[in-house]
């Protein structure tokens, strides 16, 4: 399983991935038991986001840090949104 950071794939990296990508979840489900199914789902397809372009990482020719940026700007906002609806 290939990780994708700049060019490079050792192994390092890809242990520092994995770590991120299990802190993200158990962040994601914490959200998921103190917040409705709404935020939920939210977060859910933002943390999808996140751990599809950690792995996979941008497409040929992309500029890296804007690709991933665009990537994740659409449900990041929703579920930024979303929370600040659920606190207010």
């Amino acid at each position: 399983m290939g990780r994708y950071h700049h060019g490079e794939r050792d192994e390092q990296w890809q242990a520092r991935a994995k770590q991120s990508i299990d802190r993200m979840w158990v962040a994601q489900k914490t959200i998921h038991m103190l917040c409705g199914s709404e935020v939920n789902d939210a977060a859910r397809l933002l943390a999808y986001d996140v751990q599809n372009v950690i792995r996979n990482g941008p497409a040929p020719g992309e500029l890296r840090d804007e690709m991933v940026w665009a990537y994740i700007r659409p449900n990041r906002r929703a579920f930024l949104d979303l929370v600040r609806e659920h606190l207010q």
